[in-house]
């Protein structure tokens, strides 16, 4: 009979051992898993950085809704000059000479959006 409770006792103490054990490789896991995550997502910040500072229409935190939506509808024009059958149809559309509307489009390039609001001083 005690040697049967020592039995039992020994296989508990190493199943707790075991889960121990389990639980402490799963929270080196968890750990490895987490500095990937900042890794990666430093990595992203700074490829996002550098998309910024290489491209303009890309935007950045500070970057206004004004300013955002002329950089969109300059990108917009450009892409219409660009693409020799979406200036065709627009052409087409218009009655319009192919250089007649390039030019216009390069017109509203300037200022696609109106004149630009007032800033606050404050």
């Amino acid at each position: 009979a005690e040697a049967s409770e020592l039995d039992l006792q020994k296989q508990k103490e190493k199943q707790s051992i075991t889960t121990l054990k389990e639980q402490y490789l799963h929270s080196i896991q968890v750990v490895y898993e987490y500095k990937e995550i900042m890794g990666d997502r430093y990595n992203i910040h700074s490829q996002l950085e550098h998309l910024q500072s290489k491209y303009i229409g890309t935007g950045h935190a500070d970057t206004a809704q004004f300013e955002w939506c002329v950089n969109q509808q300059r990108d917009t024009y450009a892409s219409y000059m660009g693409h020799f059958d979406m200036l065709n149809m627009i052409a087409l559309a218009e009655n319009e000479t192919k250089a007649r509307v390039r030019f216009n489009m390069m017109e509203k390039m300037v200022q696609p959006c109106g004149p630009p609001p007032e800033k606050n001083e404050d």
